[in-house]
C-alpha cells in the first residue's frame, strides 16, 4: 500500500509531465485551434508561418484545405478585401511585381505545381475550374519559400480585391 508522501511524490510528476508536454506541444495545439476552431485560422498562420501580415480579409473562402494531421498539406484560399482596405493591402510593401518572362515562367510553374498537388488528393470535382487563379505579367505577389521545402504563394488581383493564397508544406 502506497503511503500518503509517496501519492504527493506521484501526483507531483504527474503534473510535472503534463506542464513539461504542454510546453513543448503548445504551438502545435494552437495552430490546429485556430484552423479548426476560427474564421481566420489560416489567415492566422500565413502571418505566423509565412510573414505574410496583411490586413485581416472582409472574407476567406477555404477552396481546399488538404492538411494533414501534423500540419503538412496544401491550402488554396482567396481574402476577399474591400475597395479601401485592398489598397491598404498593396501599399504594404510586400509585393513583386512579375517583370520578366523568366520571373512569369517561375511563378506560373509553381502555380501549376500546386494545382498538380491539390487534384493528387482525389477531388470530386476541380477545385481551379469553380476558383481560377488568375496570373498575369502584371500580376503581384509574394513568395517565402520556409527552409523545410515549405512554401506560400499569394497572388494580388487589384481589380478584384483578392488575394489568392497557395499553401504547400513538406
Amino acid at each position: 500500500m502506497m503511503s500518503s508522501r509517496k501519492y504527493k511524490i506521484l501526483g507531483i510528476s504527474i503534473i510535472l509531465l503534463l506542464s513539461i508536454s504542454a510546453l513543448f506541444s503548445y504551438n502545435r495545439l494552437y495552430n490546429w485551434n485556430q484552423v479548426l476552431f476560427t474564421e481566420y485560422g489560416y489567415w492566422d498562420n500565413w502571418a505566423r508561418i509565412y510573414n505574410l501580415s496583411i490586413p485581416k480579409p472582409k472574407e476567406i473562402v477555404l477552396v481546399f484545405d488538404g492538411f494533414g494531421p501534423s500540419g503538412e498539406g496544401e491550402v488554396y484560399g482567396i481574402c476577399i478585401y474591400d475597395s479601401n482596405t485592398i489598397q491598404e493591402v498593396q501599399k504594404l510593401g510586400i509585393w513583386k511585381k512579375i517583370d520578366s518572362n523568366e520571373e512569369n515562367e517561375i511563378i506560373s510553374k509553381r502555380v501549376e505545381s500546386f494545382k498538380k498537388m491539390v487534384l493528387n488528393f482525389k477531388v470530386p470535382s476541380n477545385p481551379f475550374q469553380k476558383y481560377p487563379i488568375e496570373l498575369n505579367k502584371s500580376s503581384l505577389y509574394y513568395l517565402k519559400i520556409n527552409n523545410d521545402g515549405s512554401w506560400l504563394l499569394a497572388l494580388l488581383s487589384l481589380n478584384e480585391a483578392k488575394i489568392y493564397v497557395m499553401e504547400a508544406g513538406m
